[in-house]
């Protein structure tokens, strides 16, 4: 074994200095996730810092390299635990089972509601109700088609506000037991009674 001299010191290993481009290739990673790891904080001062003129610099390549495999097995603090992951994709396959039961519970959840009945279907409802209006207004609408001949031989004005009167009554009560009829038939459509 060579024994080194007293007066002369062993020489240090030299430290490999790269740029981002060449670590981000030793990582196989693109060069933007190693300065967005940078900008986080996921380097030691050690490994990457920033030269006078304010552009980082990889002093200890081995070094950045431990550093971030030892960085890849925390959660970023860019990325906490609870936020949807990058691109909505879980990091793992228990995160991608948890999102999945949770869906699944939200799921089971508004359709028992629904079944209780505490719960609609909003576009059904709002196609129920513009099908309701037409209804009314088409059934309002044929009262003047039917009564014009009648109405215009007729001279005693108290006579033609009755019929009227009649015939608007005649049509709101048949529109009422429709839309009742409806209302208790779960089986029934969209409000489909009054075409």
């Amino acid at each position: 074994m060579k024994r080194s001299r007293p007066g002369r010191r062993a020489p240090k290993r030299p430290r490999a200095r790269v740029s981002l481009r060449q670590l981000a290739a030793q990582l196989k990673v693109s060069e933007g996730a190693v300065r967005k790891r940078l900008r986080a904080g996921g380097f030691s001062a050690r490994a990457v810092s920033r030269g006078p003129n304010g552009r980082p610099r990889v002093l200890d390549a081995a070094l950045a390299i431990r550093e971030w495999a030892a960085n890849r097995a925390k959660p970023s603090p860019l990325a906490p635990a609870d936020e949807p992951k990058a691109a909505g994709r879980p990091a793992t396959l228990t995160e991608a089972q948890i999102r999945v039961s949770f869906q699944r519970e939200v799921k089971l959840e508004l359709e028992n509601l629904q079944k209780r009945g505490i719960l609609i279907d909003a576009a059904k409802e709002r196609r129920g109700d513009f099908e309701h209006a037409r209804t009314v207004r088409d059934s309002m609408l044929n009262i003047p088609d039917r009564l014009a001949a009648e109405l215009a031989a007729e001279t005693d004005a108290r006579r033609v506000h009755a019929r009227l009167d009649e015939e608007i009554r005649k049509a709101l009560d048949t529109l009422a037991d429709i839309f009742l009829f409806e209302d208790r038939d779960p089986d029934r459509g969209d409000g489909d009674a009054g075409e």
